[in-house]
């Protein structure tokens, strides 16, 4: 079996190390954009799942903040109207689920994500991984 000389080595000697397989700079790109394309739909769900997950939790934090400030001002009027409505200084359960449920909503999107992106890309990763990228 022959070995593939390494550049400028001398042709009486011995190879000590055989030369590297290169992937050209426009294959990685063109895999790249193929990649790109084939996923771009399923990316964009994950992402706007993410980002929904992330902004909805910072509605329920921010109107518990907002809803504390009122509460703690001292207005008797405010105060009646908050608890008109069922609010509770420690927060109630049920905001407490809703946080938690978002939380374990995002944790789930982005496991997800990695997951499909490392068992779509298995084989790629691979042979990328062989060519020396």
């Amino acid at each position: 079996m022959s070995k593939n000389r390494i550049p400028f080595q001398n042709q009486d000697e011995q190879p000590d190390i055989a030369a590297q397989v290169v992937l050209p700079f426009k294959k990685s790109f063109e895999i790249s954009l193929k990649s790109l394309k084939s996923r771009f739909l399923r990316n964009m769900v994950t992402v706007t799942s993410l980002i929904l997950a992330v902004s909805f939790l910072a509605y329920v934090l921010v109107g518990a903040d907002i809803s504390s400030g009122l509460y703690h001002s001292g207005d008797l009027d405010l105060i009646k109207a908050l608890e008109k409505t069922g609010y509770e200084p420690g927060g109630s359960a049920k905001e407490r689920w809703i946080v938690i449920l978002s939380l374990l909503v995002c944790t789930v999107g982005i496991i997800n994500a990695q997951l499909m992106a490392v068992t779509e890309r298995f084989r790629e990763i691979g042979t990328m991984k062989c060519l020396g990228a």
